[in-house]
């Protein structure tokens, strides 16, 4: 688990860094989902990784905006990670791996039930080995790569996750978010909130 969440974390919401080339790697995460968070430093606290206490920073998305995040100790398995390539992360990835990375950068359309993995720092090479990572854990329907494009003209890749694949990944995730209950990860999952407003 603790390597799934490091490969996904190198190609999605995680920040890997070494301080000198003689130093090992600390990874830190952020996110608005506190419960998806708190996960992510269990998982590292129980493989021995020492983690900081939860703190608040400036948000990237909302102009004075706080986002909660926390970073490890330096670590040996988390250098392996930083000096793998993205490529090498994508082909590593299992059924695991995934979700987080969907949990990370996806988006699920609640009626149509399909999904997107959103891979901003991708380039075609890394596309594809997505696309055909996905295809080897839920063969069937091939995902595609697509386009979105800015208003400001920037244009980002992302991988469209078909209905078909989508339903059988979309069962694991369900059952991930709820084992781990991660609540606050429920509607990417297309799970009923149980909060009462």
């Amino acid at each position: 688990m603790l390597e799934q969440l490091l490969y996904s974390g190198k190609l999605g919401d995680g920040c890997l860094v070494k301080q000198s080339k003689t130093s090992n790697a600390t990874i830190t995460f952020n996110t608005i989902c506190i419960d998806y968070l708190i996960h992510k430093k269990c998982i590292l606290e129980q493989n021995n990784i020492t983690t900081s206490h939860i703190t608040y920073g400036l948000s990237g998305y909302k102009k004075g905006g706080k986002i909660p995040r926390f970073s490890s100790r330096v670590d040996e398995r988390i250098t392996r990670v930083y000096d793998m390539t993205k490529l090498e992360c994508i082909k590593s990835l299992d059924k695991q791996g995934l979700i987080y990375l969907f949990l990370d950068d996806g988006s699920l359309h609640k009626t149509k039930l399909f999904g997107n993995i959103y891979c901003n720092s991708f380039n075609d090479e890394e596309v594809k080995a997505l696309i055909d990572k996905i295809f080897e854990l839920y063969p069937g329907v091939r995902c595609s790569k697509l386009i979105d494009r800015k208003k400001d003209g920037r244009e980002y890749p992302y991988v469209s996750i078909k209905k078909a694949t989508m339903f059988d990944f979309l069962k694991d995730i369900q059952d991930f978010v709820i084992k781990y209950d991660i609540q606050d990860m429920f509607y990417k999952a297309n799970i009923p909130s149980t909060t009462i407003s």
